[in-house]
């Protein structure tokens, strides 16, 4: 099944320290029944299903979230719907991005993993963002907020337009990051709001996102060792690795805080 990187359509050589363990273009039934093989896409694809089961069994069987979401519906669901649906596309995506060997297909794959992770930064920054900015006045809260969505919105656009994945990518992780950054220092400061033990995880999940990204840039340890890391401890495993612990800390956070924020408005009721 594997063959060497000359073999495959040129969109599929995104990485060029990776030699061996391509999937030729096949159809989608054969793509399907690759998950059983070991390719240079093994890694990728089971990192993200071992990352859905492991977000299906967090919020389903161990958050307080069916509990704890009093007025604050949409939060959660933002919340759920980030830690979720982000590993399907993803684990879509490279089950079938050699599909056909058709190029169109691959960027519609692409994109639509591409639109799993705007899911994740921006719908999973709901809850943290209103939490943070809890204390401030309603003026200010929708100030943030409406800078916050227009980021969404223009984030959205660029999934859907643009071709370059190295500027979407600017776009999706290090604006969130930077947002995510001054609401920790706002939580520092008496206007800042969430609950003081969620800030610690904030700063593990966005270490663990920038080290992966830094390393997914660096296509380290493959370049320094071409053709060893073929199919296991590339770069592109190194990081899902540490996406999928990002995401474990960014639902503590988010469960922290849904449960500050549902404790203070049950709190504003009583008053």
């Amino acid at each position: 099944m594997s063959c060497c990187r000359q073999d495959v359509p040129e969109h599929l050589r995104f990485n060029p320290y990776i030699e061996y363990g391509y999937r030729p273009p096949m159809r989608p039934v054969q793509c399907l029944a690759s998950v059983f093989a070991v390719h240079n896409e093994t890694v990728n694809i089971y990192t993200h299903v071992v990352a859905l089961c492991l977000s299906l069994y967090l919020v389903i069987c161990e958050s307080p979230l069916w509990w704890y979401t009093d007025g604050i519906e949409f939060i959660k669901w933002c919340h759920i719907i980030a830690t979720i649906i982000p590993w399907i596309g993803s684990i879509v995506y490279h089950t079938f991005m050699n599909v056909n060997g058709d190029r169109d297909t691959y960027n519609r794959l692409l994109k639509a993993d591409l639109l799993g992770i705007w899911l994740a930064q921006y719908l999973g920054g709901m809850p943290m963002m209103s939490a943070s900015l809890y204390n401030l006045s309603d003026t200010n809260q929708l100030a943030v907020k409406t800078i916050y969505w227009t980021a969404c919105f223009c984030g959205l656009l660029k999934v859907i337009h643009e071709q370059n994945f190295i500027k979407v990518s600017r776009v999706y992780f290090f604006l969130p990051i930077t947002i995510r950054i001054l609401l920790v220092a706002l939580r520092t400061t008496r206007y800042g709001g969430g609950d003081p033990a969620a800030i610690v995880y904030v700063v593990l999940a966005d270490s663990s996102s920038i080290i992966g990204g830094i390393i997914n840039a660096a296509r380290w340890p493959e370049r320094r060792f071409p053709g060893t890391c073929d199919f296991f401890c590339n770069s592109h495993n190194i990081m899902h690795l540490l996406v999928l612990l990002a995401m474990y800390w960014m639902h503590q956070v988010n469960v922290k805080d849904i449960v500050w924020l549902t404790a203070q408005m049950n709190f504003k009721n009583i008053q």
